[in-house]
């Protein structure tokens, strides 16, 4: 890449330079374009304005350091060290799993429930929250309810924590504590909960998945077990007591998984059950209720 001393340098170049660097990546310029405004403190609209602008010396140390990281294959969420979900910009690193759209559809039903229940202060319960996406997307969008958050992984219950920190006033309706599923819960909260959502672990231990992903984001945030059922099941089987009458529950699932889910909703107890489509038309969340 271009040293920057006594020679002017603009962004375009460094731009120009790293998007062929990285051209083996269909996203390359958008990548690149994320790493400048990054670099850069530039809006998405002062862009354009940017790439004539004179490089410094410390962006571009920075900028230099995302691209050696996308070139080592990193995922460009932990490269910029935030993602956005729903409408928060959430810190993210390998420790937590990276927002997807496909569970921002799966926050918007549990939402969307909350925003109708008739109860006073309703509650909700965030299983696996990682880096708390959909905890704080509860308590962002819906401003009477109180939300707990578990996580097995105490290295990602201090992302989540960090991300709680940046939410505001939302943030004193949110208790996080490190718990194996409900196990840490306090007994009082049974039958408590209006609703209880999970994006849990759904990968088979010997299922094929891409690089950027196997060698990047945690393993235990994606690997269940042998069939990768056994985080779904476990969640299934054991919420019905944590839940009011007619609390709902919200897995997301893999799309394969989407009738053994709902047959096992029904055999638990739950009154009723099916299984709502991603942006992609895939089966992506078992919707259950007491």
């Amino acid at each position: 890449m271009t040293e920057v001393g006594d020679m002017a340098v603009t962004w375009r170049v460094l731009h120009e330079e790293a998007v062929s660097a990285l051209s083996e990546l269909d996203s390359s310029a958008v990548d690149v374009r994320w790493m400048i405004e990054e670099a850069t403190g530039a809006t998405p609209q002062e862009f354009p304005t940017q790439l004539d602008k004179l490089v410094t010396v410390q962006a571009k140390a920075r900028f230099d350091s995302m691209v050696r990281r996308r070139l080592d294959g990193e995922p460009m969420q932990y490269v910029l060290g935030r993602w956005e979900f729903r409408r928060l910009d959430l810190a993210v690193d390998p420790r937590v799993l990276i927002p997807r759209p496909e569970t921002e559809v799966v926050a918007g039903i549990a939402i969307a429930e909350l925003k109708v229940r008739g109860a006073e202060s309703p509650k909700a319960l965030d299983l696996g929250t990682g880096s708390g996406a959909i905890a704080l997307a509860i308590a962002d969008e819906c401003v009477e309810t109180f939300v707990w958050a578990v996580d097995a992984s105490a290295d990602a219950l201090v992302v989540a924590r960090a991300n709680l920190a940046g939410l505001g006033a939302a943030a004193t309706r949110v208790q996080m504590l490190e718990s194996n599923w409900f196990d840490g819960l306090d007994p009082s909260l049974r039958g408590e909960f209006d609703v209880v959502i999970s994006n849990p672990p759904y990968v088979a231990r010997d299922e094929h998945l891409p690089a950027v992903v196997r060698h990047w984001e945690p393993e235990m945030a994606l690997v269940a077990g042998p069939s990768g059922f056994e985080s779904v099941s476990h969640i299934v089987e054991s919420s019905l007591e944590w839940l009011t009458p007619r609390g709902l529950l919200v897995v997301e699932i893999a799309p394969g998984q989407a009738e053994k889910a709902r047959r096992l909703a029904q055999a638990v107890g739950f009154s009723d059950a099916d299984v709502r489509d991603d942006l992609s038309g895939r089966p992506r969340a078992l919707v259950a209720r007491r």
